[in-house]
């Protein structure tokens, strides 16, 4: 979700563009580019989509649609756009997971595609400390059934019985949506389908719980550390949004006659 200020700094003054809408607006209303979830106060509502960065940024959703747009401060200051600021720090900092991963911390077999699966569901989930708390759990979810389910899968033959295991173990996995800890049922069906992924392509053993070879191990840190990855680059996101901004230009003075 996206926690966005409803007066966007760009009125409908680009071709093609709507005018802004003014209070009040209704819950399921659009607003340049989104559907309003729920107000959180006068002026203040919650889209369908985006990120929550830690900022607190007036914006313009329809950035995404426009290159005119920008992303502004209450002071009225003009940041980098938050698409470059994205591409920054997760680019940055995923090169530096996966370099500790293939190089210094290579001897713990960590899964990268997990690790950065982790941050998207963390961004998924609402790109802010809440969306940790529900994405981190249900990866760890799916996890821990995805290696039930090869564990059991080990005891049966046959491509059938596999089919029918992986099948019983996705109904229980959902079914843990019931406990509201579990609810981001994304999370969990990314994970659990990564680990048994990952045990059956490798014909390792769900009982093996080492490092480099146990799926439950590697998927477990590589999927914890891709949600801690997404939550701190957010907030590197959100200061370096913060320390790239400039104050416009005064306005010249006119001359008095």
């Amino acid at each position: 979700m996206f926690a966005v200020r409803v007066q966007p700094p760009w009125n409908g003054n680009v071709a093609g563009e709507p005018k802004q809408l003014h209070r009040p607006r209704p819950i399921g209303g659009k607003c340049q580019g989104g559907v309003i979830r729920k107000t959180l106060n006068d002026d203040t509502a919650e889209l369908l989509w985006g990120i929550r960065t830690p900022s607190t940024l007036l914006s313009d959703p329809s950035l995404f649609r426009h290159p005119a747009h920008a992303w502004q401060t209450s002071e009225g200051t003009v940041p980098v756009k938050l698409p470059v600021a994205l591409a920054i720090v997760i680019g940055v900092v995923g090169g530096v997971l996966t370099w500790l991963y293939v190089g210094p911390l290579a001897a713990l077999g960590l899964f990268v595609p997990a690790t950065f699966m982790g941050a998207a569901l963390y961004f998924a989930a609402g790109g802010d400390l809440p969306a940790l708390k529900k994405s981190v759990p249900a990866t760890v979810w799916g996890v821990v059934m995805g290696t039930v389910t090869l564990i059991v899968v080990g005891t049966v033959s046959g491509a059938a019985m596999t089919g029918v295991v992986v099948g019983a173990g996705t109904l229980v996995l959902i079914l843990g949506a019931l406990v509201p800890l579990l609810e981001f049922v994304p999370g969990a069906v990314v994970a659990f389908a990564m680990t048994v992924g990952w045990g059956l392509l490798s014909s390792a053993s769900g009982t093996d719980f080492a490092f480099k070879t146990g799926p439950f191990t590697v998927m477990l840190i590589s999927f914890v550390i891709g949600g801690l990855y997404g939550w701190v680059g957010s907030i590197l996101v959100g200061k370096l949004i913060g320390a790239t901004t400039r104050t416009p230009a005064a306005a010249p003075a006119k001359a008095v006659a």
